[in-house]
Parts: C-alpha cells; sequence; structure tokens
C-alpha cells in the first residue's frame, strides 16, 4: 500500500509459511481488502522477483498448468519443462492438471501436447497424461517385473533395434518403487546398468524423457 515496496517483508512472510498457508494467505486477503493479492503483488514487482513470488502464492497444481503452458505458448517448445513436470509427477496430480490447465486457458493438455510435440516424445509424454503410473502404495510383485526387465532386455540390449513401445509401456506406467526394482533386476539379468541402456537406445528428447522418469524413480535428489 502506498509508494515503494517493502519486498523484505514480502520475502519474510511468503517464504516462512507453507503452501497451505499462502492459499489461505490469499483467501483471506481477498476477504479483507476485496483485493487480487496476485495482482496487487504483480503490480508493484517485477522481472525474477516476480515471478518466484507469483509461484509461491500458486498450488502445485497452478504451478505445473502454468509451467506446461509457458513451455508450449511461445515460438519453440521448452521439452525440458515438459519433461520436468509430466515425469516426476504422479498420475493423481496429472488427472487434476489436465482438469485445471482446461479451466485456466480453455484448452485440453492432452491435445495441446500432442500438437507441440512429435515422434516417439510425444508418444510417451501422452502416455504420461493417460495417468495409468502406479502409486506408491501398489504392491510389489517380484515375478512380474523380473518379467518387465526381460522384455526391456529382449526389447533394447538383445535385439538389433529398439522396441520403443515396450520402453515406454513400462516407465509410463510403472510406480517409482518398481522401476527402482526393474533396474536391480535388469542389471543382473543383462550385466548392463538400466541407465546406460536407456542413454544407448534413445536419443534426443525420448532419451531426455526416459532418462528423467529413470532418475525421477531411483534417485529423486539426483534428477
Amino acid at each position: 500500500k502506498g509508494l515503494g515496496t517493502d519486498e523484505d517483508l514480502i520475502i519474510s512472510i511468503l517464504t516462512q509459511r507453507n503452501n497451505e498457508h499462502r492459499y489461505m494467505l490469499k483467501q483471506r486477503y481477498q476477504t479483507l481488502y476485496n483485493r487480487d493479492l496476485i495482482k496487487d503483488l504483480k503490480s508493484d514487482l517485477h522481472g525474477n522477483f516476480e515471478d518466484a513470488v507469483v509461484a509461491l502464492l500458486d498450488s502445485p497444481y497452478e504451478l505445473d498448468c502454468r509451467g506446461l503452458y509457458h513451455a508450449m505458448h511461445r515460438p519453440g517448445t521448452d521439452e525440458g519443462a515438459l519433461i520436468e513436470i509430466l515425469a516426476t509427477r504422479p498420475s493423481y496430480q496429472i488427472a487434476q492438471d489436465k482438469l485445471l490447465f482446461q479451466q485456466l486457458y480453455g484448452k485440453d493438455l492432452v491435445n495441446y501436447v500432442h500438437s507441440e510435440t512429435s515422434g516417439h516424445f510425444r508418444k510417451i509424454l501422452l502416455a504420461l497424461l493417460q495417468c495409468q503410473r502406479h502409486d506408491f502404495s501398489y504392491p510389489i510383485n517380484a515375478q512380474d517385473l523380473q518379467m518387465e526387465a526381460w522384455l526391456l532386455y529382449q526389447g533394447g540390449a538383445a535385439r538389433w533395434g529398439t522396441d520403443e513401445s515396450v520402453f515406454t509401456r513400462i516407465f509410463t506406467t510403472r510406480s517409482p518403487a518398481e522401476i527402482a526394482v526393474i533396474a536391480q533386476l535388469y542389471q543382473k539379468l543383462s550385466g548392463i546398468d538400466l541407465y546406460t541402456s536407456l542413454k544407448k537406445e534413445f536419443s534426443t528428447n525420448a532419451e531426455k524423457a526416459l532418462v528423467g522418469i529413470f532418475l525421477a524413480s531411483i534417485n529423486p535428489p539426483e534428477y
């Protein structure tokens, strides 16, 4: 309010509250002053500081949707941003992202991704958008995962060429815990690290997407 902006106070408040509390702040601000907090902040801030403050006030779903939209609506596509979001989110979050994306931008997220990507990279992203990945509570079935490891080996290192559909199905439907087990079984079966196989069997954005799913499953901090 008034001339100038107390940036230190803004930082102090927003960085010391969790996402739920910041959401409540937004709602309470509207109730008390009949003003939109984000619009008020955007009118007084600028540049990267503005972007960071607005991002802090977004829900995880809003942040995903904004990231996806900005990755595609400008000339050229930010494939890295698409991978970072779609390859790491659980299915329930992607399902909510799809609904909110339609509300925010009037676009179907699946169709939008289809129009802005191509090749096997597109197939991987569209498979992730089907929201078929198992969650962490899904039971580990060692026999099934042994078969998945064998199918990956037969679809890649054991043959000339790559059966891309096998890799896509497994990496877009199995949970992070299952992928971790498959990676162990794959190395025992083939003597080859699964990460190394992904780098060898794929290239460009398809490789980055599968490696992103793999690393986010095996070791999120490293990813």
